[in-house]
């Protein structure tokens, strides 16, 4: 078993683009089932201050052999900004997210990730470069059930202030659904224009109820 209080972790992961680079404040952690070599998943509780305040918790199981990430999700007024490069999307977000989800991540490729459970963000602005097509003072949805990157379904979503910008490209497509789409890529070495487990479709966005005040 490990512990830690009042502890420090820098994070960099080389494996996105553009590099993350995080530092966790304020860390209390414990870790459960650590042997060497590992045998096992290990149980995971940890609780910090991420870049830019707030406050962001996981409690749950994590195995290294292959990664996979199974538990529960917690945050409080943390910003999104700086997690951005890990869902690969074009947009630019700015706010801050508050959530409660059952989390899990397999190590196929591409990684998926799946969630369940509550979200809200405050301060939420999502833009094309500068221009901003997406501005919300604050919202919350319920019944949040993602598969990522091939659905987002929300039960009931409810927005204050909303302002939103509607329009399409040339191809049909509304600018902001392009925005909020995975990028797709191909496999390393892949020659061009083959298949690739990326490219099996766009992501699917739906939400049943939406209330506006």
């Amino acid at each position: 078993e490990i512990l830690v209080q009042d502890g420090r972790v820098a994070w960099r992961d080389q494996s996105v683009q553009p590099v993350v680079a995080l530092e966790l404040a304020d860390l209390t952690a414990r870790v459960t089932g650590v042997t060497w070599p590992f045998q096992g998943p290990l149980g995971i509780r940890v609780q910090g201050q991420p870049p830019g305040g707030g406050q962001l918790g996981f409690d749950g199981r994590v195995a290294l052999d292959p990664v996979t990430i199974e538990g529960r999700a917690r945050a409080q007024g943390a910003e999104v900004g700086p997690y951005l490069a890990y869902a690969d999307i074009p947009a630019r977000i700015l706010g801050r997210a508050d959530f409660d989800l059952a989390v899990a991540m397999g190590s196929g490729e591409p990684r998926r990730v799946t969630a369940r459970g509550e979200a809200g963000a405050a301060g939420l602005d999502i833009r094309d470069g500068d221009r901003t097509l997406l501005r919300v003072d604050r919202a919350r949805a319920e019944g949040v059930d993602v598969d990522w990157p091939r659905r987002v379904t929300i039960r009931d979503a409810a927005l204050q202030r909303p302002w939103v910008l509607l329009e399409r490209d040339r191809q049909g497509e509304l600018s902001l659904k392009t925005l909020l789409a995975p990028r797709r890529r191909g496999r390393a070495g892949a020659p061009s224009g083959a298949s690739t487990s990326s490219d099996e479709g766009p992501l699917r966005l739906t939400v049943r109820r939406i209330a506006g005040e």
